[in-house]
């Protein structure tokens, strides 16, 4: 056990100079953890008939809304850069 807990920490330490790895790493894990716990919780209070169209439509509007981040990011949708972080 002591062995784990050192190699963790070893690991840990190693990564602390780059803590917004981190930080990104426990963001991206709490967006798929809600990503999976929403569908989930709905799919426990739908009626039965709507189990198939509630759990559907939550995955659905996740990558409808991938879709659309893509395309209104695009320059030419968009038109130009109101941010100037160029």
């Amino acid at each position: 056990m002591c062995a784990i807990v050192n190699i963790l920490i070893k690991i840990f330490v190693t990564f602390m100079a780059c803590y917004i790895y981190i930080e990104a790493l426990a963001f991206i894990t709490f967006l798929g953890m809600a990503t999976q716990l929403g569908p989930m919780y709905l799919l426990e209070i739908v009626p039965y008939n709507l189990k198939g169209a509630f759990g559907t439509a939550c995955q659905l509007f996740c990558t409808i809304g991938i879709f659309m981040g893509g395309v209104f990011g695009l320059r030419e949708i968009l038109g130009k850069n109101l941010f100037a972080f160029e």
